[in-house]
Parts: C-alpha cells; sequence; structure tokens
C-alpha cells in the first residue's frame, strides 16, 4: 500500500516536461539571429532563393509589420483569453479539492506516521494555496504580460512541485485518493501551460514587433541628431566665412598701417636709433681699445695699492677700480678723465721707478701708451660724443612712445588674433560636428541592417528598406 502511494506521488512529481526546444530556447535563437544563420547556411548549401523581395519605406514600417502580425496577435489572444477560463477553472478546483483534503479524517492507529502526515498535508496545503496564487492569470491582455505569464509560470510550476514532492508523497500514504484527485488537476494546468508555451513558440514573430519599433525610435533619434548637426554645421560655417572675411580686412587694414606715412616716420625713428646704437658701440669699442694696452700694468697697480705697498688717496683708489672694472660708467663720474689722469700719471711714476715689476722692454712699451692716454682728451672724444648720443637716443626713445601708429597697429594685432582665434574654435565645432553626423550615419546604417533583418522574419521576404 505503502509503495503504491508513494508510486502515485512520484508520478505526480513527473509532470511532462517540455522537449529539448522548449520556447525559450527557440525564442532566444531567434531573437538572436542564430536560427536565422543557421537557415540562411542550409540555404546556401541546397541552393535555395528568398521569396521575392518588396520595398519598406521607413515611415510605412509599423503599417507594413502589423499587416503581418496582427493575425497572429488576435489569434494569441484569443487562445490565451481560452486557457486563462481553463486555468482559472482549475485552480478553484484545486483550491476545492485542498479544502477537502484539510477537512478529511486522518485514521490510522500508528500516531506517530498519523503525525508525519498530518503535518505534510498542512506544510502541502500552505504551499499549494500560495502557488495557486501565484499562478492566477492576468486580467491584463498585453502580449509582453500573456508571454511573461505563460512562460515564468510553467517554470514556476515545476519548480514549485519538485520543491514540495515529499509533503504530497507523506500525505498520499493515508490520503490517496484525495491526493490523486489534486494530482489530476495540477497535471491538467501543466497541460495548459505546455499548449500556451507551443502557442507561443508558433506566434514568436509577434515579439519582434516591439524590437522593430524601438530600433524605429532608434532611428529617428538619430535622424533628428543628424539635422540638427546639419544645421548647427550651416550656422558655423556662416559664422567661419564672416569671420575670414573680417579677418581679410585687418589684414589689409594692419598692412595699412605698417606701409603708411605713420609707419615710415617710426621707421625713421628707429633707424636713427639703430645709428646711434652703432655709434655708442664704437665709442665703447674704442675706449676698450685704449685701455687695452695698459690694462695688465692698471690690475698689477691696483693690487699693489689694496696691499698698501703704494700709498694712494682713497678716491683715487676707487677711481682705480671703477676703470678697471666699467670704464663707461667711471667716466659718467670722472667726464674730463681728471681722476683718471692722477691715477695714470702715478702708475707712470710706479713703473718708472720699478714699484710695479716688469722687464725693460715692457716698461718702454706701458710707459709709452700710458703718456698716450695722458695727452688724450677723454671728455672731448670718449665722454662728450657718448653722452650725445645716449641723449638723442632717449629723445628718439620717447618720440617712438608718442607715435600713435603703434597703439594702432598693437590694437589691430590684437583684434586679427582674436579672429583668428575664433575661425580656429568654429572650426574645431565644425570638425566635431561633421564626426558627429558620420558617427551617427554608421550607426543609423547599423541599425537599417538590423531592421531589414527583423522585417525579413516577420514577413518571410526579401526586404529593402528605404530610410
Amino acid at each position: 500500500m505503502f509503495a503504491v502511494i508513494l508510486g502515485l506521488a512520484s508520478g505526480l512529481l513527473r509532470i511532462q516536461r517540455p522537449p529539448k526546444q522548449t520556447f525559450f530556447y527557440l525564442h532566444h535563437l531567434i531573437l538572436t539571429g542564430a536560427v536565422r544563420g543557421k537557415m540562411g547556411f542550409l540555404g546556401k548549401i541546397l541552393g535555395s532563393k528568398p521569396p521575392q523581395g518588396a520595398t519598406v519605406q521607413f515611415s510605412e514600417m509599423d503599417a507594413f509589420v502589423q499587416k503581418h502580425v496582427a493575425n497572429q496577435e488576435q489569434e494569441l489572444r484569443k487562445t490565451a483569453a481560452g486557457k486563462f477560463s481553463e486555468i482559472k477553472h482549475l485552480l478553484g478546483e484545486i483550491k476545492n479539492s485542498l479544502g477537502e483534503l484539510e477537512s478529511a479524517e486522518i485514521e490510522e492507529k500508528n500516531q506517530r506516521l498519523a503525525r508525519i502526515v498530518t503535518t505534510s498535508r498542512n506544510q502541502m496545503l500552505k504551499q499549494l494555496s500560495a502557488l495557486s496564487v501565484k499562478l492566477a492569470p492576468p486580467e491584463s491582455n498585453d502580449l509582453d504580460t500573456i508571454r511573461n505569464y505563460c512562460l515564468a509560470s510553467a517554470e514556476m510550476l515545476e519548480r514549485e512541485i519538485k520543491s514540495f514532492g515529499k509533503n504530497i508523497a507523506y500525505t498520499g500514504i493515508l490520503l490517496k485518493e484525495k491526493i490523486k484527485k489534486t494530482g489530476g488537476h495540477i497535471k491538467e494546468l501543466n497541460s495548459i501551460f505546455l499548449e500556451l508555451k507551443s502557442e507561443l513558440t508558433s506566434k514568436n514573430l509577434i515579439f519582434l514587433a516591439p524590437e522593430v519599433e524601438e530600433l524605429a525610435e532608434l532611428v529617428t533619434d538619430k535622424q533628428s541628431k543628424i539635422k540638427s548637426l546639419e544645421k548647427n554645421i550651416t550656422a558655423l560655417n556662416s559664422s567661419i566665412n564672416s569671420q575670414q572675411e573680417k579677418q581679410t580686412l585687418l589684414n589689409k587694414e594692419l598692412q595699412s598701417l605698417e606701409t603708411g606715412a605713420e609707419f615710415e616716420a617710426l621707421d625713421s625713428i628707429r633707424g636713427k636709433k639703430s645709428a646711434l646704437l652703432k655709434q655708442k658701440q664704437e665709442l665703447k669699442s674704442n675706449l676698450i681699445n685704449l685701455f687695452s694696452s695698459v690694462d695688465k700694468p692698471m690690475k698689477r697697480f691696483e693690487k699693489l695699492v689694496k696691499e698698501t705697498r703704494i700709498q694712494m688717496q682713497p678716491e683715487k683708489s676707487a677711481m682705480l677700480s671703477e676703470y678697471i672694472a666699467n670704464p663707461f660708467i667711471a667716466l659718467k663720474k670722472d667726464p674730463k678723465a681728471e681722476i683718471l689722469k692722477q691715477v695714470l700719471s702715478e702708475l707712470k711714476s710706479a713703473i718708472a721707478e720699478g714699484k710695479v715689476p716688469m722687464k725693460e722692454k715692457e716698461k718702454e712699451k706701458r710707459i709709452s701708451a700710458l703718456e698716450e692716454l695722458l695727452k688724450f682728451d677723454f671728455f672731448e672724444n670718449v665722454f662728450w660724443k657718448l653722452n650725445k648720443a645716449e641723449s638723442e637716443f632717449l629723445a628718439l626713445e620717447k618720440e617712438e612712445k608718442e607715435q600713435g601708429i603703434l597703439s594702432k597697429i598693437s590694437k589691430k594685432q590684437a583684434e586679427l588674433a582674436e579672429v583668428e582665434r575664433q575661425v580656429q574654435e568654429k572650426g574645431s565645432e565644425l570638425n566635431s560636428a561633421k564626426d558627429g553626423i558620420e558617427k551617427e550615419e554608421e550607426n543609423i546604417a547599423m541599425i537599417k541592417e538590423k531592421l531589414t533583418e527583423l522585417l525579413e522574419q516577420i514577413s518571410g521576404q526579401q526586404i529593402t528598406l528605404i530610410l
């Protein structure tokens, strides 16, 4: 008896499973293009050709899809409505059978077995009651809702029955007939779900329509972006042309300023400044050449003075060091070279007396050079000319700064630089917009290819899609 009931319970657990090619599997293959790829491969081998093609305008694509799926949608809704009624009826029957199970008397002398069956029955009643609530069909006739309910409920029923199979088996030990009745309802319920899954599989193309709609919205969005970018490109081209015209005008104005009378006057001033700089440099070079013949003796003399081996007034000693370091600055402090000549005279005496040691031949050479310097008119030949050149140079610099042409040129150059910056900036924006259009067009081409594939699946025809 126990073995028979357990066999019944085990039979209840062996609810018919769908074949390997379940709707999930087929639906996945179809949507991912795997089935299409395999069929295409077989078509190439067998040499078959697709049916006569059709041309579909993008604006008419929705109507085209509806034309091919409308009948299937109507049939699926009708079938689902009928099956949902059957499911509701069966759930009601299951509820009634559960009521009978709950109220059934458990007559068993073996108290331990009676407790096991009672506990198992109570658990099973809770589980099947909860499952019945979950399996209640939706009120909506939305196709996605129908599909999701059918697929999820079929899996749920199989999973849940397995999870409390032990409770069913134990309850069946003492309540065989009532368990058999409940099991029959569950098997019938499972058959309905399998029929619904089979119906969904046969009408799977219906569920490609939402994907077509979603991709169509993407195309529309990208076409809108392209129009916006094209509008922006038109505005950028207009702005760039305007700025380039302004750039050409500014270049002409700048050229006019740099070749006009005002600039010629400025150029003349700069020419004079250049001549004065050259003159100053020549004077400085001449002065350096003058001191070159006595440079070494002056340095030896300075060392002896600092070592106090030769006595010299502090003022003269300081000027000696300054003439050695920078004769130009020293000469500004000593315009007529009066202190310099006193120092040179003392240097001459020191050389003659041998206080600044050197060979006789060199001594004669250095003394001769010092005598030339002592005769040289530093004020007339160096200081005055150098001072005059510097004064004239400063005057020319002031005159140059006062020239309005410099301010005009500077302002025009700043305007030109700003225009060039704007042209470059707008050019970068233009390139970016063009790249954006190219990218969106590539995306649209990819979406178009996918849409064409979906339309061919839905219609069974070779499709030429016109965007």
